[in-house]
């Protein structure tokens, strides 16, 4: 039906946020003026105990940035190429 039609559009719009969020990363980690540049985010508590304050740290050098970007942009592609077949 038509629900089946459209199945595959959240996939693809995940996948493609993914890949626009690598890409920002990417482009933050680019315009680094720091001798070793990288991206660090760690606004999230993972877990608390008494005064213990464990934080979820995401953090991205240059490499994995490129990689983050390659891969999620390939992705991308595959979901929306892949929804022709399904």
């Amino acid at each position: 039906g038509k629900a089946a039609r459209y199945a595959h559009v959240p996939t693809i719009a995940a996948f493609a946020g993914a890949a626009v969020a690598a890409l920002v990363c990417l482009i933050q980690v680019a315009s680094s003026d720091a001798p070793a540049p990288s991206f660090a985010d760690s606004r999230l508590t993972w877990f608390q105990a008494g005064n213990l304050d464990v934080r979820f740290t995401l953090m991205v050098d240059p490499l994995s940035a490129v990689m983050l970007a390659t891969v999620t942009f390939v992705a991308t592609w595959i979901a929306l190429f892949s929804a022709s077949y399904m």
